[in-house]
């Protein structure tokens, strides 16, 4: 991890310089670099205490097609992914992205034609958050009661309603803005509320971190 620390600050410092500069072909390409680097580590790299700090400013500036690369390449580690306290803060990140490019996608609207060679085999952002949630399925109800995962989980919500959501930003305060575009259909919470027995429910309604996630559902559900 430390070379990949080392890796991530380095092309951090140039990443940031070329965007002042004004290039943005220079940003964009070595955006691709860094995504291809670390694809084999992007969990270890999203989970570390001093590099998600980095991987989150990239994420700021990804393309459509570079955000679904990177979520691509996070499969089979969303369990830990949402639990960690670190990625979690990427994740959400993420997300707070998702819905305009979903929103195109529902329109039939082609995202940025940015790199469709390196692209080719990346699912539509649908299908990756699909895949993430079918992934942590079985999890959901460990995972509203994790004080990380919760909030991912609601960040997923939002998602999936075509909402923005409110970004956990270190020290500071997200806005939450409306997206435009058809609401999912969003089965996950639902099967999270009506399949909980009635005790089972009154505890995660009364829990620190699992009332928030129902209240989030309960406002952005169809």
């Amino acid at each position: 991890m430390p070379d990949t620390l080392a890796y991530l600050q380095e092309v951090n410092a140039s990443f940031l310089e070329n965007l002042k500069d004004g290039d943005v072909e220079t940003s964009r390409m070595l955006l691709w670099n860094v995504l291809e680097e670390i694809a084999p580590r992007v969990a270890s790299a999203a989970s570390d205490r001093h590099a998600c700090e980095f991987v989150e400013v990239l994420v700021d500036h990804m393309s459509a097609q570079q955000l679904r690369f990177f979520l691509h390449k996070m499969e089979g580690y969303f369990s830990h992914l949402w639990t960690n306290r670190y990625s979690s803060h990427v994740l959400q990140r993420l997300l707070s992205k998702v819905g305009a490019i979903v929103g195109n996608e529902v329109k039939g609207e082609a995202d940025d034609d940015d790199d469709p060679d390196r692209a080719a085999d990346v699912p539509p952002m649908s299908s990756l958050i699909v895949a993430m949630c079918s992934e942590v399925q079985a999890e959901w109800l460990t995972l509203i009661n994790d004080v990380s995962a919760s909030h991912v989980m609601r960040a997923v919500f939002c998602a999936l309603a075509g909402r923005a959501p409110v970004l956990e930003k270190r020290g500071k305060k997200g806005k939450h803005k409306a997206l435009q575009f058809q609401s999912a259909q969003t089965t996950a919470e639902r099967s999270l509320v009506l399949g909980s027995s009635d005790g089972r429910l009154v505890e995660l309604m009364s829990d620190a971190h699992a009332g928030p996630v129902l209240s989030m559902a309960v406002r952005v559900a169809p």
